[in-house]
C-alpha cells in the first residue's frame, strides 16, 4: 500500500531530525547562563534525565500528526524544506502530552515499553517514596519536552519568522483545546455517568473526540503546515473540518480496538477497566442503560456482553466509516481544476491518510 510506505519514509525523517535535535539540545548546551563565572550548567542527574526523556520521544510511533503537517504544507508549497524541525515540533508537544496522561491514567507501559513515571519510578530504589518521585519527575520531563517544541518550531529558520509565530500561536491553542478535552475526560472517568441522560453522555464523548484526538492529531497538524506554508486563510477551514470528521472517526477506531483487541494495544489497561466512556459503550448504552452501572464496577464480561447484544461494534464501524466519507468529500472541495494553488498529490496523500486511520490494527 502505498501510503504505508510512504508513512514509513516520512516516519523515519521526522525520526532522524528528532535525533538531530535532541542531540543539540542537551542541558549542558542550550540552558543560557551569561555569567563568566559559570559559564555552563552539568550534572549526572541531568544528564540521565535528558537520555530518558529523549529517549521516550524517539521510541516508536506512527509520527502522523508531522506526517499530516508535513502533507499540509507540501499541498501548498511546492518548495520542500530541507530542515524538518519545524514539523518535528509536534511529536515532541506529543511527547509532552502522552507523559501527562500516562500518569493520569495510571497507564504502566506506552509504547510497548514501561511509561515514563515508571521508568523514573524503577530505579528510585531506596529513594524516599518512589512513586512519588516518578510521577513528579514524569511531569518536568513533559514541561521540558512541551519547551523544547517552542524551540524547535521557532527556531526553525527555514521559515520566516512571521510564519513561525503564527503557527506557534496556532498550536498554543490546539493545546489549550486539547488541555480542556483532558478536564472533560477526567471528568467523565470519575463522575457518576448511570444518572447523566444519553444526550449529555453523548455530548461528553463527542467534546472528548472533538479536542483529544481530531483537534490535536488532525485539523491542527494539516492547518499547522498550510500556514508554514503561508497557505491563504480561504482553505484553513475546510482543512480543519476534514480533519475534524477524520479525526473523531480516528478515535472511534481506538475505541473499537478497545473492546475488540485489547492485547494489540500493547498491554496498556482495557478502556472498561479503566471506566472510560467509549464510542462503542455509549451506544450500547443507548439501547442498554446497565452497561454504565457494569463499566463502574469494571466489569469486564457483562459490558462486552452487552456491546454485543446491542451491535455497538458494527454501529461504531458505520458511523466511522461515514466520518470518513465526509472528510474526503471536504477535502475533495480542495481541488479545483481552475485553481493552480493546490499539490493534487499531496491533497491525494492526505486523503489516502484518513484511510489509514480507520484501516490500521493498532
Amino acid at each position: 500500500m502505498e501510503i504505508e510506505a510512504l508513512l514509513k519514509e516520512y516516519g523515519e525523517k521526522i525520526d532522524e531530525t528528532l535525533e538531530r535535535f535532541l542531540a543539540s539540545t542537551h542541558p549542558s548546551s542550550t540552558i543560557p547562563m551569561y555569567s563568566s563565572e559559570f559559564p555552563s550548567f552539568h550534572s549526572y542527574e541531568s544528564d540521565l534525565f535528558y537520555n530518558k526523556a529523549s529517549r521516550f520521544t524517539k521510541g516508536p510511533g506512527k509520527r502522523i500528526r508531522p506526517i499530516l503537517s508535513i502533507f499540509g504544507y507540501y499541498t501548498f508549497d511546492y518548495e520542500f524544506p530541507v530542515d524538518l524541525t519545524a514539523f518535528a515540533s509536534l511529536e515532541l508537544f506529543h511527547a509532552y502530552l502522552l507523559i501527562h496522561d500516562d500518569i493520569m491514567d495510571k497507564d504502566d507501559v506506552r509504547r510497548g515499553e514501561p511509561s515514563m513515571h515508571r521508568r523514573f519510578e524503577a530505579e528510585a530504589k531506596g529513594f524516599r517514596a518512589p512513586k512519588h518521585f516518578g510521577e513528579s519527575m514524569a511531569i518536568i520531563a513533559g514541561d521540558i519536552l512541551a519547551h523544547l517544541g517552542y524551540k524547535a518550531l521557532l527556531e526553525a529558520d527555514d521559515f520566516p519568522l512571521e510564519r513561525r509565530i503564527k503557527a506557534a500561536k496556532f498550536v498554543t491553542d490546539v493545546l489549550l483545546t486539547t488541555g480542556y478535552g483532558q478536564v472533560i475526560d477526567v471528568h467523565t472517568a470519575h463522575m457518576n455517568l448511570e444518572k447523566r441522560p444519553y444526550r449529555s453522555l453523548y455530548m461528553l464523548v463527542k467534546d472528548v473526540h472533538l479536542s483529544k484526538t481530531a483537534v490535536y492529531t488532525f485539523s491542527g497538524p494539516l492547518v499547522f503546515g498550510s500556514i508554514l506554508a503561508d497557505a491563504p486563510e480561504i482553505y484553513y477551514s475546510r482543512l480543519y473540518d476534514a480533519g475534524l470528521h477524520a479525526g473523531i472517526a480516528f478515535q472511534i477506531k481506538d475505541d473499537i480496538m478497545g473492546l475488540e483487541s485489547p492485547e494489540k494495544l500493547l498491554k496498556k489497561k482495557n478502556d472498561v477497566e479503566e471506566g472510560k466512556l467509549t464510542y462503542p459503550i455509549l451506544l450500547a448504552a443507548q439501547k442498554d442503560r446497565s452497561v454504565l452501572k457494569h463499566l463502574r464496577e469494571g466489569d469486564v464480561d457483562k459490558v462486552l456482553m452487552i456491546v454485543d447484544k446491542t451491535e455497538a461494534i458494527k454501529r461504531s464501524k458505520s458511523d466511522m466509516n461515514e466520518r470518513i466519507r465526509r472528510a474526503k468529500f471536504i477535502l475533495s472541495t480542495l481541488d479545483n481544476p481552475h485553481v493552480n494553488y493546490v499539490n493534487r498529490y499531496f491533497l491525494d496523500r492526505i486523503s489516502d491518510v484518513f484511510d489509514f486511520a480507520i484501516k490500521r490494527e493498532r
